[in-house]
């Protein structure tokens, strides 16, 4: 059984609080025709509300079945629905944190990209404190 498609997939943080990613989708063909590709992009940012809350921006494109309502729900559905699966999990993880703010944090490999995007905001906001010091 040989997959019906590749997908690469390139996440990017920008600091303090943007993530992007990249998605494409390509066909793989045995009979020399020329593969298709589809191509998703989603921008997301959090900015903080308060010291337990955040607001989380998002919004996606494509390159394909644009202005097809149906692909439009479809989207916004599957999405939509990501989001608030996760929105329950961190919630449920912030209420596990409150009980004991001072317990040890234990990361899996799968939360290796969200500790690396916190060093990078721990070591630029350090810079900019040392910056605002020397001043």
């Amino acid at each position: 059984f040989a997959p019906r498609s590749s997908q690469r997939k390139l996440m990017v943080f920008i600091p303090p609080c943007h993530i992007i990613l990249d998605i494409t989708t390509t066909e793989r063909k045995s009979d020399g025709a020329v593969p298709r590709s589809m191509h998703i992009v989603l921008f997301n940012s959090i900015t903080p509300e308060s010291e337990r809350s955040c607001h989380y921006f998002w919004a996606s494109t494509r390159d394909f079945a644009v202005g097809d309502a149906a692909v439009d729900a479809f989207f916004l559905g599957t999405t939509t629905r990501a989001f608030e699966e996760d929105k329950d999990m961190i919630e449920a993880q912030q209420k596990i944190i409150d009980l004991d703010p001072e317990a040890p944090v234990v990361s899996v490999r799968a939360d290796l990209g969200g500790l690396q995007a916190r060093r990078l905001v721990a070591q630029l906001s350090a810079r900019g404190a040392a910056r605002r010091g020397a001043q």
